[in-house]
C-alpha cells in the first residue's frame, strides 16, 4: 500500500474480497439448501437435479453448460445416473424428512422457499410422499427419463422430477447471484492478492493453490520420532509381521495366500519431503531421472498441520512404491494384462 504503483493496481483486493463476503453471508441460507440441496436430501432427489439439469442443459452448446454437464463430464453423470444401485425408501424418507425440517427452520416458515416446497405439507407427510411415489429408483426409469429429454422430463408426474423442476429456477437463480456476487470478486481479489506477493516475494514463496498442475519437490528421507529414526522405506515383510488376523490389521484373504510367493524384500512404501495435501492421492512421484518410482496415497502424522506450513523436518508424504504394485498385479491379483501395458520401454 506504500507503492502507489502496487496500490493503484492491487489495492482494491481485500474490499472485494470483504463485498464478496458480506454478498455471501446474506444469501448463504438459500444458496446452501437451495442451490447446494442440503434441504433435499437423498439419492432419489439428487438423480431428480441431475435428470432436470442434465437434459436442458445438453440442449445448450458445449460452451454454454453449467461445468457438470459439459461433454467431458457427462459420460461420469451417466454412469453414475445409470448404476444399478439399491435404494432403502425407509432411509431416503429419514434424510428427507430432517432436511425439510432444517430447511424450515434456517430459512423460516415464511420463506418463499419453503411454501413452494412444502406448501401445507409437513416435512414428514411431504417427505414419505416423494419418496413412497417416486419410480426413480429403478435405473431404467432413470435412463429414460434422460435419454428423452426435456419434453420427457416436463411430462414426467414423478414427484420427485417434479419438486426438481419446481426448485430449479429458484436454485439457478441464486447459483447466479453466488457466481456474480460472491465466487468473481472472491476469485479475482486473491488472483490480486497472489500477484501482488509474487512482486513483492518474487519465487521466495510457493504460489497460492488455484488447481492448476503443480511440481513439488523433495528428496526421499526418514525423519526422528520421539528420539528414533524412522526409516523411509518399508519392505513387504513388515506387512505380514504386523497381521493379526483383525482390524485393523486384517489382511485380505487373497494377500494372505500370495505371502509364500511375494518377495519379502520387496520395496513397498517410502517418505519424502514432498510438499502435499488432501486432493495429491494418486499423484505420480518421479525420480530426477523422469522414472515414476511411486504414487502419493498419504503423509504422516505431522503432515496434517502442511495446510498451514510444511516442517520439512518432519512432514512426509507417504508413497507407495511401483515396485510393490508391478509385484502384486502379478502375483497377487494375476493382471497380467496390465503387467504388460506398464512394461518399461527404453
Amino acid at each position: 500500500m506504500a507503492d502507489d504503483d502496487m496500490r493503484a493496481t492491487y489495492g482494491e483486493a481485500w474490499n472485494l474480497i470483504d463485498g464478496a463476503m458480506v454478498a455471501y453471508r446474506n444469501m448463504y441460507e438459500d444458496y446452501l439448501f437451495i442451490e447446494n440441496a442440503a434441504g433435499f436430501s437423498g439419492s432419489l432427489f439428487d438423480y431428480a437435479r441431475t435428470i432436470v439439469r442434465g437434459t436442458a442443459e445438453r440442449e445448450k452448446p458445449n460452451k454454454d453448460r453449467l461445468r457438470a454437464y459439459t461433454d467431458t463430464s457427462l459420460a461420469q453423470q451417466e454412469q453414475r445416473l445409470f448404476a444399478n444401485r439399491p435404494i432403502d425408501n425407509e432411509f431416503e424418507v429419514l434424510g428427507m424428512t430432517f432436511s425439510l425440517e432444517k430447511m424450515r427452520e434456517w430459512l423460516g416458515p415464511d420463506s418463499k422457499y419453503v411454501h413452494l416446497v412444502m406448501g401445507n405439507d409437513s416435512p414428514a407427510t411431504l417427505a414419505s410422499r416423494l419418496v413412497t411415489e417416486s419410480n426413480l429408483a429403478d435405473s431404467a426409469v432413470r435412463k429414460a427419463l434422460w435419454d428423452g429429454g426435456v419434453e420427457a422430463v416436463k411430462a414426467s408426474t414423478d414427484p420427485m422430477i417434479q419438486l426438481a423442476l419446481s426448485i430449479d429456477p429458484d436454485a439457478r437463480a441464486i447459483r447466479e447471484r453466488y457466481e456474480t456476487e460472491v465466487e468473481a470478486p472472491q476469485i479475482r481479489g486473491e488472483e490480486m492478492i497472489a500477484d501482488a506477493r509474487f512482486r513483492v516475494f518474487g519465487t521466495d514463496i510457493y504460489p497460492d493453490a488455484t488447481f492448476t498442475l503443480r511440481i513439488t519437490y523433495g528428496s526421499v528421507k526418514g525423519w526422528e520420532e520421539k528420539g528414533m529414526m524412522v526409516e523411509p522405506f518399508t519392505q513387504t515383510n513388515r506387512l505380514f509381521e504386523r497381521t493379526t488376523g483383525e482390524r485393523p490389521f486384517m489382511l485380505p484373504t487373497s494377500w494372505s495366500e500370495a505371502r509364500e510367493d511375494l518377495n519379502p524384500g520387496t520395496p513397498f512404501n517410502f517418505a519424502a519431503t514432498t510438499d502435499i495435501t488432501g486432493g495429491n492421492s494418486g499423484s505420480p512421484i518421479v525420480a530426477a531421472d523422469g522414472v515414476l518410482v511411486g504414487l502419493a496415497f498419504d503423509g504422516n502424522i505431522h503432515s496434517i498441520a502442511g495446510d498451514y506450513w510444511f516442517d520439512e523436518t518432519m512432514n512426509r508424504t507417504v508413497g507407495v512404491n511401483t515396485a510393490i504394485i508391478l509385484e502384486a498385479l502379478k502375483t497377487v491379483y494375476g493382471a497380467d494384462h496390465l503387467i504388460s501395458e506398464l512394461t518399461i520401454v527404453n
